[in-house]
């Protein structure tokens, strides 16, 4: 059995087609993955919005998310005009401070520091509870909440059963402090505990 190549013009008009029958049912968004570089997705992605422009006559908007090699600005000859990625450092790089915080949940505050790598604490309150989070260069190192506000830190419960010494602990949560590393890692390292 042999496999004639479909032709490009045939192929667009079917995928044009199959994109079309898709906007009808109501899907007014299609996300396309590929499996790594040069698989072809990005060229799949700008045949199929060409097709579905050209026999639908529908308004085509096409992301390209890929951070590292966004290569539909190439293959539409666009060159380095600003992008998703340009747009996304814009929102990302907003001043904290000159925000109000009510506009932003959680997960919000939480992708801004992440992706703003910050270091620092933020503290979060409902229904008269607090929990504070110590986030370092972006990741969550930490979580204290109402519960663990009576709670022995874990460089007291171990002295408390002679595991290692005042000094010890002294030592170890100067380096947390000024690393930002976990205060178990730090003992770890520096070969306080097993």
């Amino acid at each position: 059995m042999s496999l004639r190549p479909t032709p490009k013009k045939e192929w667009n008009s079917s995928l044009a087609a199959s994109i079309g029958d898709l906007a009808a049912r109501g899907c007014r968004r299609l996300v396309v993955t590929g499996v790594g570089p040069d698989d072809g997705t990005s060229a799949v992605v700008a045949e199929a919005g060409r097709a579905l422009a050209g026999s639908a006559g529908e308004s085509v908007l096409l992301v390209d998310a890929n951070p590292d090699d966004p290569s539909l600005r190439r293959m539409f000859g666009l060159g380095g005009r600003r992008g998703l990625a340009e747009l996304i450092e814009e929102v990302y790089l907003l001043d904290p401070t000159h925000e109000d915080p009510l506009q932003f949940g959680l997960g919000d505050w939480l992708a801004i520091l992440r992706a703003q790598r910050r270091t620092g604490e933020l503290r979060v309150q409902e229904d008269g509870r607090t929990w504070l989070l110590r986030i370092v260069k972006g990741s969550v190192h930490s979580i204290t909440g109402p519960a663990d506000a009576s709670a022995r830190r874990l460089g007291e419960v171990l002295v408390g059963r002679g595991r290692i010494t005042e000094s010890q602990n002294e030592e170890a949560a100067r380096i947390q402090q000024e690393s930002g590393r976990p205060y178990g890692e730090v003992l770890r390292s520096i070969g306080r505990t097993d």
